[in-house]
């Protein structure tokens, strides 16, 4: 086994190479190139979808989307009758490298989320020398919380079955503790540097049916806890991610009070006293954003997943997913603030409750249509395949 000082020189030397390459003008590799072999854990696949629920006249609204794409774009998902699945695709590399937050393989970089200097590794934290692993954290899962709940968490327990799971160092969310006690999902091993004799690198974009079977997994890991309030408007509070704004949050929550809404900010609360006060939820209001999607694993089975958009920043990936969860998903879209910032938006709050009852109609109308659509992702999966 290496020391510390000199297993850190080899991962330096790794990354070096891999620069050199670059700066000459060589290409990179990427990742089917630097494997040496990969397999299909679990095949895509098309099912139709639930038609997300959208407020009248808000297609209207919408100015943008998120991740570049055009309010053309965004309708046009809206709209879309079908919804592709996407594979979940094992990579081996030979002699892996980590170093901070980047893993090495000849050719090859994986870039993972840095949240210290660079360099900080130098200062000390783990390292290790692997003979098989599987890498077990993400770019997107250490940069948001709700891709860390809804994409990494799964991602990991897929992992696990594959090679001991490893992650990188990164600073824990608030929350991270109390929900992987309440899932049962473990934290990976994580390290400022380590090599692999054999590093597994999954590749899993959107959904599938082993990955849908991982988020019901851990919805029948809380499926025991009490259920707290039937429904629920969440503030959306003061430390998550980028700011933006319900700026007439408080006079909507006291309009939805008669309707039977408990106000809630999670930020001010623990992820055991969400789950205590949220589990078994029929509906959750919010603005939207990642504090939002914990509740696709403790709302109940055909609950409504209503979230509020600014013009310029509608996420149809908010709605779309609920179905995935044995939820129906609705969007509203706020007006700007006069004078505002763009993300500083209002909803009319007589406006929100007659949506309101217009989703709660909706879904009552059809109540089976999530345990429909879950059949049929089911059907387009087969056994997860740990190796070729």
């Amino acid at each position: 086994m290496l020391r510390a000082p000199l297993l850190k020189g080899r991962a330096l030397l790794a990354s070096a190479r891999y620069k050199g390459r670059r700066s000459l003008g060589r290409p990179a590799a990427d990742l089917a190139g630097a494997a040496r072999r990969s397999w299909v854990v679990c095949p895509g696949g098309e099912v139709e979808t639930i038609p997300i629920l959208v407020a009248e006249g808000h297609l209207g609204r919408i100015r943008d989307g998120i991740g570049g794409e055009s309010a053309g774009e965004v309708v046009e998902a809206i709209g879309g009758a079908r919804h592709p699945l996407r594979p979940a695709t094992a990579y081996e590399l030979d002699e892996a490298v980590l170093l901070d937050a980047s893993v090495y393989s000849g050719a090859y970089k994986h870039d993972l989320w840095r949240q210290y200097p660079r360099l900080d590794w130098l200062l000390g934290g783990p390292v290790a020398e692997l003979g098989e692993a599987a890498l077990a954290t993400s770019f997107s899962g250490s940069k948001w919380f709700g891709h860390w709940l809804v994409d990494e968490l799964p991602m990991q327990v897929l992992a696990s079955r594959l090679a001991p799971p490893v992650g990188h160092v990164r600073p824990g969310y608030a929350h991270e503790p109390g929900y992987r006690s309440a899932f049962g999902i473990p934290a990976p091993p994580s390290y400022r540097a380590f090599l692999a004799r054999k590093l597994i690198v999954v590749h899993e974009l959107a959904h599938n049916a082993d990955k849908v079977a991982r988020h019901l997994a851990m919805r029948e890991a809380i499926a025991p806890l009490p259920d707290g309030h039937d429904r629920i408007f969440l503030r959306r509070g003061s430390a998550w991610g980028q700011r933006r704004r319900l700026v007439n949050e408080d006079e909507i929550a006291r309009r939805l009070e008669p309707e039977g809404f408990v106000p809630l900010d999670p930020t001010a609360m623990t992820a055991e006293e969400i789950l205590r006060r949220c589990k078994g939820a029929s509906m959750l209001v919010s603005l939207e954003g990642s504090h939002t999607w914990p509740g696709y694993f403790f709302m109940k089975e055909g609950g409504q997943h209503v979230t509020i958009h600014p013009p310029d920043r509608v996420s149809v990936q908010t709605c779309g997913v609920a179905p995935y969860f044995g939820l129906f998903g609705a969007l509203f879209v706020g007006e700007d603030r006069p004078g505002g910032a763009s993300l500083e938006i209002s909803a009319d709050p007589e406006e929100l409750a007659r949506f309101i009852d217009r989703v709660r109609l909706g879904a009552e109308r059809d109540p089976d249509a999530p345990r429909r659509f879950l059949d049929a992702v089911r059907a387009t999966g087969s056994p997860s395949t740990v190796s070729p």
